[in-house]
This record gives C-alpha cells, sequence and structure tokens, in this order.
C-alpha cells in the first residue's frame, strides 16, 4: 500500500510482510536474537537520545557529523560483538533482502514467495538511483562495507526490550529517499507500537515482522508504548545523504 501526499507525491510505503508461511518464525527469531542482545548489553532506560531512551546498534557507511569523508561506523568492545553476531542472524538478511534487495529477481521469487522487494517494486526509479550512485561509491572505495547485500549503505537495531521513539527527523539521510523501517517483538498491534507520521496525522498499526519505508528526512515520526509485559524493538535501513553529494562531487568534499 502506498502513501501519497494531495499531488500524488510518495510519503509510505507499507510493505506489510512477505506472502511466506516462514515468516512469523523469521520475526520470532529476531526477537529472540534482539532479546538477548539486551542481556549482553544490559541496557538500561537512562540511555537518552534525540531518539528515545534506548540502546542502539548502528553498523555501515555514514558520511556526516563532521566526517570529511565516507567512513565505516566504528563500533567497539561488546557492542561490536553483539552487532556482529545480529548481523550473522538469517532472520536480519532476510529483513534486508524484503525491504530493498540487490539480488536477482529469481532469487527474491524462491525467497519470498512471488513477493518482490518493497523498495524495489514500489519506487523503482529511486531505487535505481540509489543503486547506481551508491555502486559506484563501492567500486571507488573499497575499504568501505555495506552490512547487507542491498542499496542501503546501514542500519541500526534499536534495543528495548520496549522501544519508543520521540518524534524525530533524520536530517542526515538523503532528504527525498527512504529508509525502510522493520518492527519486531510480541505486541498487539491494534493496543500499541504505531507508527505515527506526525506530520502527515497518520498513526499506522505496525504489525510485528512488517516493514515500512517512509521519508525520515523530512517527515517527524515516532512510535507509541506497548504494554508493560510486551517487547518491541526494531531495526532500520538508511543511506546519509552525504554519500550521494560526496559522488556527484567526484568523490570529494563539497568545499
Amino acid at each position: 500500500m502506498l502513501i501519497v501526499d494531495r499531488d500524488g507525491c510518495l510519503i509510505a510505503i507499507l510493505g506489510g510482510r512477505p506472502e511466506d508461511e516462514n515468516w512469523q518464525k523469521v520475526q520470532d527469531e529476531a526477537q529472540e536474537h534482539l532479546q538477548e542482545a539486551c542481556d549482553r548489553l544490559k541496557t538500561k532506560k537512562g540511555c537518552t537520545h534525540r531518539r528515545g531512551q534506548f540502546v542502539t546498534l548502528s553498523c555501515g557507511v555514514s558520511h556526516g557529523g563532521g566526517q570529511t569523508q565516507p567512513m565505516n561506523i566504528q563500533n567497539r568492545g561488546r557492542k561490536a560483538e553483539v552487532l556482529a553476531d545480529l548481523n550473522s542472524k538469517h532472520c536480519f538478511t532476510c529483513f534486508a533482502s524484503f525491504g530493498s534487495c540487490a539480488c536477482p529477481e529469481s532469487l527474491i521469487l524462491t525467497l519470498f514467495n512471488r513477493f518482490l522487494a518493497v523498495f524495489q517494486s514500489c519506487a523503482p526509479k529511486l531505487h535505481e538511483y540509489y543503486a547506481t550512485k551508491l555502486g559506484s561509491l563501492f567500486e571507488h572505495d573499497h575499504s568501505l562495507c555495506k552490512p547487507f547485500n542491498n542499496v542501503f549503505t546501514a542500519a541500526t537495531c534499536n534495543l528495548g526490550p520496549r522501544v519508543v521513539c520521540f518524534p524525530h527527523v533524520d536530517i542526515a539521510n538523503l532528504s527525498f529517499g527512504l529508509c525502510a523501517i522493520t518492527a519486531i517483538g510480541d505486541f498487539d498491534p491494534s493496543k500499541g507500537g504505531h507508527l505515527v507520521l506526525w506530520d502527515c496525522k497518520l498513526a499506522i498499526e505496525f504489525l510485528p515482522g512488517s516493514t515500512i519505508l517512509i521519508l525520515s528526512a523530512v517527515l517527524a515520526h515516532l512510535n507509541t508504548k506497548v504494554a508493560s509485559h510486551k517487547t518491541r524493538f526494531s531495526f532500520s535501513q538508511y543511506s546519509a545523504g552525504g554519500l550521494f553529494r560526496w559522488v556527484d562531487h567526484n568523490f570529494q568534499s563539497i568545499v
């Protein structure tokens, strides 16, 4: 399902879940692994940042915040170990492929029961823009490493066990680009965990294991609370706008 504004411009893609009888198992495995990550890191509610009060684990390639060139996101110690373990799990590869896949169509059909990757099927021109621009970036600099085989350059696991995001915009992301968000947990989506697009005055029921793509750099968004005996995590994928500008200026800064 697509959400568009009054001029027909794309705002969000409600990708849902693939038509795959094994998808619930994928979502349950992700929930289990993220809960284990919380236990290993001994996450505390007091970890506050502009997006909320929860621990985040990010990886991939970024460009911004004072960086003079694109760089791999650095993690150290136990965080690095936990993140590497999460990225090696089949469930997160499935989420990454469903949100945006760079695999041949035949493989996508095999994986997801004839359901094309959401980004690629719903916004093919924008997906091709990502693939072309960022593909040239990685061809130019082999030291840069994406976390998954798709067009997004970075990913973040938001650890709860009950993630609640404050209203925010992700201003470092490509301004007209999409961010893929996957909800994970055992919550009842009719009673909590809604994704709220604040500027659009929309509250969307966000079923665990489902994926939504939004214009995260321009739309304020948040999610609502879940019950105290439930869990909610999230997995997001995105690309920094600075990476596209770096490529457009012949792999150098604008100034």
